[in-house]
């Protein structure tokens, strides 16, 4: 057995427990385990004379060999040669049984070697039984190789997926969906003629009829939720409606199973939430949306961090839903998040809780506190509901916290409210001076004039250069300098367009703009005409639509400071458009 044995007493007749391990459940499921164990008899239990308990000291183990921490076979080794169960620890190669650390493997080494137990390896370069330095240095170096070998393989195996989804619209090769996780569900995949995925395409097969006849498909359910999220239906009720009608969850639709389960899957909010946050579903499939850690102290399973959107590749698949719709969707889910009871877990309707009401002194959102006082002329309790700060420090230390009467505060907001309703023309200025200012409009104007100044110029240009031809004294050198003008003007003409590709988006955004402006206009009319009703008496959800369609926000500082509060307006849907 060559550097196996050096300076080491005879293994014969030593009792051996065989080591396997796998990368990948596929591997597992071929020969990789077999193939090894049988080597290792051949070339190491057989013709040493080993031991081996055939029921008890055969490990087969799955992990990637990139990775040490927290397999559970290795700790079962050291707790077997704690218990003196083996002499020799016996597998292929110590890249198979210990994986590719170089370090981590031999700390592992080290330990078996304190309780007695010697490793062998089919291989005599391992040098796997070897204490002298000699030994150590081969078997770190031989780690290090093993370790930048997989390295670089993973790395132009990820670069190599990445030209595959951007594709080459210079060489006409299209993006193509990449990897090998599950299908979006409302979708197939599209294949190639390897069978290879390359994109997606609707799901419209039908996977039920309901009691009414109706026939739905994957896609029907997709925009059944849209439509039940954008008119503010909670996530958690679409869920309940959907198991109610007996719609297939994705589980069953995808026909997935997981181990250990035991009754037959069902919606659940967070397959809902995830479906009703995709891009994919308005046509912009997203890849590379998630980009691992590593491995983290005291995690067993990898740490994932989410991708800025440079990093992702962008596909366009057919939509199922206008992005419009999905905005809308995805606004009302948090809008119903804000006003989740987990908020207010007090019986007092409160406008302001859910992040209108805000400490001036660390910006954390007030939260509504019930406390009872007992009065003390008739000795009856009394509640008192208050806007509390709940943040104790913020990061410059305690923070000096402030407290407002419930009553007070939503009596000042709906004040706020009605002096809109009554004269819009203070967000009308606010929106002026918000376009005004606006560092995207402002940049566009001065793209126009920039494009405009060019065009003149050559437009001077050309008629200087057409009169001084028709006088006909124009030398060479003359007509080259106007002509390499011209050439650099129309160059600048070029990169001036260029910049301004996006004109027709930023119109589009303009004219939504105005249509929201419109539509503010006309709800403050409809409230005004209420309001001016004797007859209608304002209920707590209509001052809460006001809060929210006015964008009311107040800042509340601590009490005999003055002002008070302060209270701002900004129209969310009209807002976002000048961002």
């Amino acid at each position: 057995m060559g550097t196996n044995k050096t300076d080491k007493p005879d293994y014969r007749g030593k009792r051996a427990l065989i080591l396997t391990r796998v990368s990948t459940a596929m591997q597992e499921k071929k020969y990789s385990h077999a193939a090894q164990e049988r080597t290792v008899r051949e070339k190491l239990i057989e013709p040493l004379g080993l031991c081996l308990d055939e029921q008890k000291h055969i490990i087969h183990d799955t992990y990637t060999g990139l990775e040490y921490r927290y397999r559970q076979a290795l700790e079962d080794i050291l707790a077997m040669a704690e218990r003196q169960e083996f002499d020799i620890l016996c597998m292929d190669v110590l890249d198979r049984g210990l994986g590719r650390k170089a370090l981590a493997r031999e700390l592992f080494r080290m330990q078996l070697r304190e309780l007695g137990v010697r490793v062998l390896t089919t291989q005599e370069s391992d040098h796997a039984d070897d204490d002298t330095l000699e030994g150590q240095i081969i078997r770190f170096i031989k780690g290090y190789k093993a370790e930048d070998e997989v390295n670089d393989l993973v790395r132009r195996t990820s670069d190599g997926k990445r030209e595959k989804a951007l594709g080459n619209e210079e060489k006409g090769i299209p993006q193509k969906i990449v990897g090998t996780g599950g299908r979006l569900y409302g979708y197939k995949y599209v294949h190639d003629e390897n069978s290879v995925r390359i994109g997606y395409e609707l799901n419209v097969d039908f996977i039920l009829v309901d009691a009414t006849g109706k026939e739905w498909t994957e896609v029907t359910v997709v925009i059944f939720m849209y439509e039940s999220a954008a008119s503010g239906v909670p996530v958690r009720t679409i869920c309940k409606q959907l198991n109610a009608m007996k719609i297939p969850s994705p589980y069953i639709a995808k026909g997935m199973h997981q181990r250990n389960m035991k009754l037959d899957p069902s919606w659940q909010p967070i397959a809902v939430s995830r479906i009703l946050h995709n891009s994919a579903y308005y046509g912009k499939f997203r890849q590379f949306r998630t980009a691992s850690l590593g491995r983290m102290p005291g995690y067993k399973t990898i740490a994932r961090r989410h991708t800025s959107e440079d990093e992702q590749v962008i596909i366009d698949i057919p939509a199922i839903v206008t992005q419009k719709l999905a905005e809308t969707a995805q606004k009302r889910i948090a809008k119903n998040r804000q006003k989740a009871t987990r908020n207010n877990q007090t019986s007092k309707e409160s406008l302001l809780r859910g992040g209108f009401a805000k400490c001036a002194y660390c910006g954390t959102n007030l939260r509504v506190y019930r406390k009872i006082n007992t009065r003390k002329t008739t000795g009856k309790e009394v509640a008192y509901f208050s806007y509390n700060c709940a943040q104790p420090y913020n990061k410059v230390g305690r923070c000096q916290g402030c407290s407002i009467s419930v009553d007070e505060l939503d009596n000042a907001a709906r004040a706020k409210a009605v002096a809109i309703i009554r004269d819009p023309s203070e967000v009308d200025r606010k929106i002026a001076k918000l376009i005004t200012g606006n560092p995207n409009i402002e940049q566009r104007k001065r793209r126009l004039k920039n494009l405009n100044d060019i065009r003149r110029e050559q437009e001077t240009l050309r008629n200087n250069l057409s009169k001084v031809m028709r006088k006909e004294k124009l030398d060479e050198k003359t007509v080259a300098f106007l002509n390499g003008q011209l050439g650099v003007l129309a160059q600048q003409e070029r990169d001036a367009l260029k910049q301004l590709a996006d004109e027709q988006a930023v119109q589009e955004k303009y004219n939504k703009l105005q249509e929201r402006i419109a539509e503010f206009h006309q709800t403050c009319q409809e409230w005004r005409e209420k309001l001016n009703d004797s007859s209608f008496t304002p209920s707590f959800q209509f001052w809460h639509d006001a809060i929210e369609f006015f964008g009311i926000s107040v800042t509340v500082w601590r009490s005999g400071t003055k002002p008070r509060y302060e209270i701002y307006t900004d129209p969310p849907d009209i807002v976002e458009l000048l961002s």
